[in-house]
C-alpha cells in the first residue's frame, strides 16, 4: 500500500506491505521475518519496473519504507525466494503525483 494518495510532487510516500509464508504443521501463514524484498516502481504509462531499493521485513514480516513522489506510477515489492518459500510479486499500487 502506498500513502498518502495523491500526493504532491515532492512529498514523502510511505509504502506498506507484508510478506507471509504457510505453515503446514499448523494449517496457517505466517509474517516471514529478517527477508530482503525489492521495492518497484513503474511509470505511468510505461511497462518497465525498475528497482528503487531493498528493504528487510521485520520480525513479523511487515515493510515499511518512504521515497520521495516525483511522477505518476505504480509500486510493488518483489520477493526473489529461497529453497523453502517461492518468489512471489505484489500487485502494483498506483499513485497520483499532483
Amino acid at each position: 500500500n502506498a500513502s498518502p494518495e495523491p500526493v504532491k510532487k515532492g512529498k514523502t510516500i510511505t509504502v506498506t506491505g507484508a510478506l507471509t509464508r504457510a505453515s503446514w504443521d499448523y494449517n496457517k501463514y505466517y509474517g516471514y521475518g529478517a527477508q530482503s524484498v525489492k521495492l518497484q516502481f513503474v511509470k505511468k504509462g510505461s511497462t518497465t519496473w525498475s528497482t528503487l531499493k531493498t528493504v528487510t521485513t521485520d520480525a513479523n514480516g511487515n515493510l515499511k519504507t518512504t521515497v520521495t513522489a516525483s511522477v505518476d506510477g505504480a509500486f510493488r515489492y518483489v520477493y526473489a525466494g529461497v529453497s523453502t518459500t517461492a518468489a512471489v510479486t505484489s500487485g502494483g499500487d498506483a499513485v497520483d503525483v499532483q
